[in-house]
C-alpha cells in the first residue's frame, strides 16, 4: 500500500511583455509541471482552463490560436508581437493535478514548473489574417527560451508571484501567479490501484502506519504514537485550510467592494475550519480576527518555512485525537483517522473551489504578491552588501591608504560566511535568482558626506540613515524618467543592452534610450564625442516633449562613455532642473596617467602610435605637452556633476584596464602625479555634498587570459545579471 497526496495547482496568466525580442512573429508559451523520483519525471496533469470575466484591456496584438491542453503540458494562446514593449493580456488560469507518494517524515520532492517561450516565423506576414492562415498551413513552432521554477511541496497552501523572465537574448517577461495546495489523500494498493472499500482501506492503513521495528503489523498502538501519526497527516490539511482562508479573505477584501461581492456571490469571510472535536463557528465580516488576518497576510514578506514543519504541533490540545478515539486497536484508530481526514479535506476542497472562483473574477492579484517577492529578493541581495557611510573634508582624497586591503578582508569574510551559511529559499523560486547565491558578486558601498569640520587627511565613520541613501528626487510627481545609456571605446549602442533590459523589467514605466551617435567614431576627441551626444540627446528630448512632460533625466555610461557624458553636460544646461542620476561603470574620470597594468600600457602605446587616436592620447595626458592643458584636466573644470541628485561611481578592484582610483574619483597620495590628480578630483566633486561609490567584487573561480589582463572585470558589469539585479533592486530610488 501507498499513501498519495493529491496536490492541485492554479497557474494564473496575467500578461506577457516584450522587452527586447528581436524578431516579429507569432509567440506563445508552454507549461509543464512535474517532479523527479528515481530519475523519472512524474507529471502533473492539466485538467482544465478558464478565462477571467474581465476582457483584455488591449485587444491588439491579436490572439491567433486558442489555448491547447496536451497530455502533460498546456500551450497558451498564440499571439502576434510586432513592437518593442508590446504587452499581451491573458487573464487566463490553467489547472493541474498531481499525486505524490507521501513519505513518513514528509520530506517530499520539489516540483518544477518548466516554461517555454515558443515562436513561429511568419516571414514578414504580420496581419491577423496572414498569421491565421500560416497556422492552418502548419506553421513550424520552435522553442526559443526556457526557464524552470522550483516549487516546494505544499505542507500548507502556497501562493506566489511568478515572473518568468527569459534569457538576455530573448528578453521578455510573463507576469503570472501560482497557487497550489495539498487537497486530499488517496490510498493505493501494491498495484497502485485505488483502494475504495472503507474496510479494506482501514485494514491496509493500520498495517501500513503501525509497524514494529521488524516490519510486522502491530496489534497495539500507544497514545503518543497515535497522535504523532495523526498530526503528521492532519497538519498539512489544517495548515492548507488556514493559509488558504487567509489568502481568500485578503483577495476578497482587497479587490472586491461590497457591491461586487453581492453581484458575484462572493463570501467575504469563509467559515473557519470545523475540526473534529471542536465546535467552531463562522466569523462575522467585521470580526477582529478577520482584520488581524488581513493585516498579517498583507504585511508578511517572507515565507516562513518553520511553519511548514510537520508532526510537531498538536492539532487540538484540548481534545487530542488519541483521547477521542479511545482505543489502542490500530484498525479502530485508522478508521477514525480516515473519517477525520475526509471531514477536513472535504472542507478544504470546498474552500479551494471558492478561491478559484474569485481568482477568475479578480482583475489582478499579482500586485500584492509581486511586492512581497521584490521585498524578499531585496532582503536576499542585502546579504551580499557591505555598506558604510563616512564623513570627509575632501570627497576626492584617499585619507586611508590601507582602506582597500581592509575592504578586501571584509569581502573575503563575507564570502566565507555566505559559503558556509544555509540560505533559506522561498517556496517558489527560479534557480538563477534564488538558488545560485554562491556566485553573486559582493558590493562594497561607500557613501561619503562632505563635512568641513573634520580635519584634513581624516575620515570619520558615520551611522547610516535612510535619508542619506535616498535624497529628495526632482520632479518626483511626474512619471516620465528618461535614462540615456552611453557605450565606451569602440563600443556599440547595444553594449549596455542587458543592463537596460534588466532596468526595464524592474521599472517598466521608465523610458530607456541608447545613444548611437558615436558608434563608429570613438577614436575622435572626447570633446567631439560629447558634442555629438549632446546633439542626439537634445533631439530626443525635444521630440519626447511633444507628447509627454519630462520628470527626470539620467545618464549611465560605461568606460569612456562616462567621460563622453561629462563632455556633453555643459551643452545640456537647459535641462539642469531635470538631472537625476549620473552613473558610471569603470570610467577613467581621472584619466590613465599611471596605475594601469603593463599589458594595457603596451596596447595603448601601440594605438596611439599606429592609429593616432585622439581619445587615447587625451586619456593618457599625452595630447598636450603640459598636463594642465590636456582635455582630461580641462574637463575636470567643467560643470554638470553638481546638477544631479545622485552621482554613483561603480568600479572593481579586479578591473586592471582602468585605474581603480580613476574610476572612483579618489586620488591617492602615493602616486607620482598625486597633486594633479587630487586637484582634478577636487574640481570635479567640489560642489557636491555627497558621493556614492560602489566597488564590485566578482566571484572568480577559473583564471582566464581576460582576467589576467583585467579585461574580464571591465566588461563583467555589462554582462553579469547578478550584479545588475543587486544594483537595481537595492537602489530602486535611482531608476524609478
Amino acid at each position: 500500500m501507498s499513501i498519495q497526496g493529491v496536490i492541485e495547482f492554479a497557474l494564473h496568466l496575467e500578461s506577457f511583455r516584450n522587452v527586447d525580442l528581436f524578431r516579429q512573429g507569432l509567440y506563445g508559451l508552454r507549461f509543464t509541471l512535474y517532479y523527479t523520483f528515481d530519475d523519472e519525471k512524474n507529471f502533473a496533469f492539466p485538467y482544465s482552463t478558464s478565462s477571467s470575466i474581465y476582457p483584455s484591456s488591449n485587444p491588439d496584438p491579436y490572439f491567433i490560436e486558442e489555448m491547447r491542453t496536451q497530455d502533460v503540458s498546456v500551450e497558451s494562446r498564440k499571439f502576434l508581437l510586432r513592437f518593442c514593449e508590446e504587452v499581451v493580456d491573458f487573464n487566463e488560469t490553467i489547472y493541474f493535478r498531481a499525486e505524490m507518494e507521501i513519505k513518513e517524515d514528509f520530506k517530499q520532492q520539489n516540483f518544477k514548473l518548466h516554461t517555454e517561450l515558443l515562436f513561429g516565423d511568419l516571414k514578414g506576414k504580420l496581419t491577423p489574417e496572414e498569421a491565421t492562415q500560416a497556422v492552418i498551413d502548419g506553421l513550424e513552432i520552435v522553442t526559443l527560451s526556457e526557464v524552470d521554477y522550483v516549487l516546494s511541496f505544499p505542507k500548507g497552501f502556497k501562493s506566489s508571484y511568478f515572473p518568468a523572465i527569459f534569457d538576455d537574448d530573448h528578453s521578455s517577461i510573463l507576469k503570472a501567479t501560482l497557487h497550489y495546495t495539498l487537497l486530499d489523500y488517496h490510498f493505493r494498493g501494491n498495484g497502485q490501484s485505488e483502494i475504495k472499500k472503507s474496510n479494506d482501506i482501514s485494514q491496509s492503513l493500520s498495517e501500513y502506519l503501525f509497524k514494529s521495528k521488524n516490519g510486522a503489523s502491530k496489534t497495539y498502538a500507544g497514545m503518543a504514537e497515535t497522535d504523532m501519526i495523526y498530526n503528521n497527516f492532519m497538519n498539512p490539511l489544517v495548515k492548507s485550510y488556514e493559509k488558504l482562508r487567509e489568502h481568500y479573505m485578503l483577495i476578497a477584501g482587497k479587490f472586491f467592494n461590497d457591491k461586487e461581492r453581492d453581484k458575484y456571490g462572493i463570501i467575504a469571510v469563509p467559515e473557519t475550519l470545523n475540526m473534529p472535536g471542536n465546535d467552531l463557528q463562522a466569523l462575522s465580516p467585521n470580526s477582529k480576527e478577520r482584520k488581524e488576518t488581513l493585516h498579517r497576510s498583507a504585511l508578511s514578506t517572507e515565507d516562513n518555512e518553520a511553519e511548514d514543519e510537520i508532526g510537531e504541533e498538536k492539532i487540538n490540545e484540548e481534545s487530542p485525537f488519541s483521547s477521542r478515539v479511545a482505543s489502542h486497536d490500530p484498525k479502530v484508530i485508522a478508521t477514525a483517522m480516515l473519517m477525520e481526514l475526509n471531514t477536513v479535506s472535504g472542507q478544504l476542497f470546498q474552500l479551494w473551489h471558492q478561491f478559484l472562483d474569485i481568482l477568475e473574477k479578480s482583475k489582478t492579484v499579482s500586485s500584492i504578491l509581486s511586492e512581497k517577492r521584490q521585498i524578499l529578493y531585496r532582503q536576499k541581495l542585502s546579504n551580499f552588501l557591505i555598506r558604510r557611510v563616512m564623513r570627509s573634508k575632501d570627497l576626492g582624497m584617499v585619507a586611508d591608504e590601507s582602506k582597500n586591503e581592509q575592504m578586501l578582508r571584509s569581502v573575503n569574510q563575507k564570502r566565507y560566511e555566505i559559503t558556509n551559511s544555509r540560505q533559506k529559499l522561498p517556496h517558489i523560486y527560479d534557480e538563477f535568482t534564488f538558488a545560485d547565491f554562491q556566485n553573486y558578486p559582493i558590493l562594497v558601498e561607500e557613501l561619503s558626506l562632505l563635512d568641513a569640520s573634520i580635519p584634513n587627511g581624516t575620515l570619520e565613520l558615520a551611522g547610516i540613515d535612510s535619508s542619506m541613501l535616498s535624497k529628495n528626487r526632482k520632479n518626483s510627481g511626474l512619471s516620465s524618467h528618461i535614462i540615456v545609456f552611453v557605450h565606451g571605446y569602440q563600443g556599440r549602442s547595444n553594449d549596455l543592452r542587458i543592463l537596460k533590459n534588466r532596468i526595464s523589467l524592474a521599472f517598466p514605466n521608465t523610458f530607456l534610450f541608447s545613444s548611437v551617435s558615436n558608434e563608429e567614431n570613438t577614436d575622435l576627441s572626447i570633446e567631439e564625442l560629447g558634442q555629438k551626444l549632446a546633439d542626439e540627446v537634445t533631439v530626443y528630448i525635444e521630440e519626447f516633449l511633444t507628447y509627454k512632460p519630462i520628470g527626470k533625466i539620467s545618464f549611465i555610461g560605461h568606460s569612456l562613455g562616462g567621460l563622453i557624458i561629462r563632455a556633453a553636460l555643459p551643452l545640456l544646461s537647459n535641462y539642469t532642473s531635470y538631472m537625476h542620476l549620473f552613473m558610471t561603470l569603470s570610467c577613467p574620470h581621472l584619466g590613465v596617467i599611471e596605475g594601469s597594468n603593463s599589458v594595457l600600457k603596451a596596447g595603448m602605446w601601440i594605438l596611439k602610435k599606429v592609429k593616432k587616436c585622439p581619445s587615447f592620447k587625451e586619456l593618457t595626458f599625452t595630447d598636450k605637452e603640459n598636463v594642465k592643458d590636456g582635455l582630461i584636466y580641462k574637463l575636470s573644470e567643467g560643470v554638470g556633476l553638481d546638477w544631479f541628485s545622485h552621482v554613483i561611481l561603480i568600479s572593481s578592484p579586479q578591473d586592471h584596464y582602468i585605474p581603480h582610483y580613476s574610476a572612483r574619483i579618489e586620488a591617492p597620495t602615493s602616486l607620482e602625479h598625486s597633486k594633479i590628480l587630487r586637484k582634478m578630483a577636487k574640481r570635479l566633486l567640489g560642489k557636491r555634498e555627497r558621493i556614492h561609490r560602489i566597488d564590485v567584487h566578482y566571484k572568480v573561480d577559473v583564471k582566464t587570459f581576460d582576467q589576467w589582463i583585467g579585461r574580464a572585470a571591465h566588461i563583467e558589469c555589462l554582462e553579469n545579471n547578478k550584479f545588475m539585479d543587486s544594483l537595481i533592486y537595492l537602489h530602486p530610488e535611482l531608476f524609478c
